[in-house]
């Protein structure tokens, strides 16, 4: 990744995937601790069972922003968003 442009606009998007699939993973591990089932969380959020095998399971991921805050409700969570771990200087 010699060119600028392409390794920003890369960690840009891998950022991204990453803060998605660590959502996702969390949820999912969330509803595995309570016991629920997928076809459950699926019936508390008024979704089909499929919906929720595919936010749990796919390859590419990119739920709406009411899913995830469905879904964490349905579990007895809410999202949150909180400062970076580390910042990007501009410039």
């Amino acid at each position: 990744m010699d060119d600028p442009v392409f390794r920003e606009s890369y960690e840009r998007a891998r950022s991204r995937i990453d803060a998605i699939d660590r959502v996702i993973n969390d949820l999912d591990a969330d509803r595995q601790r309570q016991g629920l089932s997928k076809a459950e969380l699926a019936r508390r959020i008024g979704v089909s069972d499929a919906v929720i095998r595919r936010l749990f399971s796919a390859e590419d991921r990119d739920p709406t922003m009411k899913t995830i805050i469905e879904v964490a409700g349905a579990l007895g969570l809410e999202v949150r968003v909180g400062r970076a771990a580390r910042t990007r200087r501009a410039g």
